[in-house]
C-alpha cells in the first residue's frame, strides 16, 4: 500500500508511492515544433515571436518510438495554480487559497507559460482572465484535475476493496501446518475474495510472478521488496517419541551422541547455553540436505536430533509426533535466522484485503504457538 512495505531487505525497513523517472535523448531528426517565446531582451511579446523560434515537444526513445518530452509536461500543480487564480480572479486572492505568496504565484505562471510557449492570462481593470492560448490550456487543466480526482477515488475504493484475487506463496510446512487454517477461517469471513497458494520455499521477484504477498523465514534477499515481521522463536532440539524410547535420558547436552544429530547442510556446530555455561557439539551429519521438510521426514521417522524451529516443531508437539528435548537450553546454530518468518510485500502500502490477511494469519500462528510457549 513499500521493496512494506527504500528498502533493502537486507537492512529491512517497515511497510509512499515511487516516484516516476524519465530517461530520454532527443534526436534532431525525429523533434516536432512548438512555438517558443523570443528572448526577453528583444522587445517583443511571447507570442510575437513565436513563429520564429523552436523548441522540443517529443523526443525519442533508442527504439525510435516518439515521447513527450518531460520537460515541457505541465504538473498537476501548475495546472491547479492556473485554475485557481483564473477562477480567484487575482494573483493575491490565488495566494491567499494557496497558502503562497503572490511573487510564487507570478512565478509559477510565468513558468508555466514558458512551458506552453504562449501567454496564458491578460489583465483588464478588474480581473484577471485567460488568453485565447489560455483558455485552451484552462480546458486542459480542469479535465486533467477532475480525473486525477476521479483517480483518488478509484484508488480509494481499490485500497478499501474486500473483492478480486489474492495470490500468495509460502513453505511448504508452513502452508500444511499453519496458513491452510489461516486462509480457511478467511475465506468464510471474505468469500467474495479468491485465493490462489504457490508452495515455494523461494518466493523470488514478486512483481515478475505476479503475487500480491508471500510468506518467507530466514534472509530477507530480495532488496526491492517489503518486508513485515510474522513471528519469530527460537530453536527446539527435537525427535520422535520412537527413537526416544530406545535411548537414555537426554538431561544435558553432553549426552547427545554426535552419531544421533542431524542438521542442514553447511550447520557445522550446535551451541547450548543455560545461564553462563555453553557446551558446542558437532553434529555427525550422515543425512545431509537442505530441505526443512526432508529433514523433519526423517526426524518423525526415528533416525534421531536435530534443531528446528519452534513455529514448525509446535503443531507436531501438539499430535504427540515431535518431543523437544533440553528445552531449559537456549540454542543456536547456523539455522537460527530460520526462525523468524516474515511476509514479503511488493509495495510499501498493501490494500485493507491484504492487511486482513495478514492479521489472520498471525492470529492463526499466535493461537497455535500460544499452546506452548515460544
Amino acid at each position: 500500500m513499500s521493496q512494506h512495505a527504500g528498502h533493502p531487505q537486507d537492512s529491512p525497513q517497515d511497510l509512499s508511492l515511487p516516484s516516476s523517472g524519465y530517461v530520454t535523448q532527443p534526436r534532431e531528426a525525429n523533434r516536432a515544433i512548438v512555438p517558443k517565446p523570443p528572448a526577453a531582451n528583444n522587445g517583443a511579446g511571447k507570442d510575437a515571436g513565436a513563429d520564429q523560434n523552436v523548441d522540443t515537444l517529443m523526443t525519442t526513445t533508442p527504439s525510435g518510438r516518439g515521447v513527450l518530452n518531460p520537460r515541457r509536461l505541465p504538473s498537476l500543480e501548475l495546472l491547479n495554480l492556473l485554475d485557481t487564480v483564473v477562477e480567484c480572479g487575482s494573483f493575491s486572492q490565488a495566494a491567499k487559497k494557496l497558502h503562497s505568496t503572490q511573487a510564487t504565484v507570478s512565478r509559477q505562471i510565468q513558468h508555466l507559460e514558458d512551458l506552453m510557449g504562449f501567454s496564458l492570462l491578460m489583465r483588464n481593470s478588474r480581473s484577471i482572465v485567460p488568453t485565447e492560448h489560455g483558455s485552451i490550456v484552462l480546458r486542459f487543466a480542469r479535465a486533467s484535475l477532475s480525473q486525477w480526482q476521479s483517480t483518488q477515488h478509484e484508488l480509494a475504493r481499490c485500497h478499501q476493496d474486500f473483492n478480486g484475487q489474492i495470490h500468495i506463496c509460502a513453505p511448504e510446512l508452513f502452508a500444511q501446518n499453519f496458513l491452510s487454517l489461516a486462509l480457511a477461517h478467511f475465506s468464510r469471513q471474505h468469500p467474495q475474495i479468491a485465493i490462489k497458494l504457490t508452495i515455494s520455499e523461494q518466493p523470488g521477484n514478486l512483481i515478475e510472478k505476479g503475487l500480491d504477498i508471500a510468506i518467507k523465514s530466514g534472509p530477507l534477499a530480495d532488496s526491492s521488496n517489503y518486508y513485515s515481521p510474522l513471528c519469530k522463536t527460537g530453536l527446539a532440539l527435537v525427535a520422535a517419541p520412537t527413537f526416544l524410547s530406545s535411548q537414555p535420558d537426554i538431561l544435558s547436552p553432553r549426552d547427545l551422541a554426535p552419531e544421533w544429530c542431524h542438521a542442514f547442510r553447511g550447520d557445522a556446530v550446535w551451541h547450548f547455553t543455560q545461564e553462563d555455561e555453553t557446551y558446542s557439539l558437532k553434529p555427525c551429519n550422515r543425512i545431509q540436505q537442505d530441505t526443512p521438510g526432508v529433514l523433519l521426514a526423517f526426524i518423525l521417522a526415528g533416525a534421531g536430533f536435530s534443531l528446528a524451529p519452534r513455529w514448525l516443531a509446535t503443531p507436531y508437539f501438539a499430535r504427540g509426533q515431535l518431543v523437544e528435548c533440553l528445552a531449559q537450553y537456549q540454542i543456536k546454530s547456523l539455522v537460527s535466522h530460520f526462525c523468524e518468518m516474515n511476509f514479503i510485500l511488493p509495495y510499501r502500502d498493501p490494500p485493507v484485503k491484504l492487511t486482513a490477511l495478514m492479521n489472520t494469519v498471525k492470529n492463526t500462528v499466535n493461537q497455535i504457538m500460544v499452546k506452548r510457549p515460544v
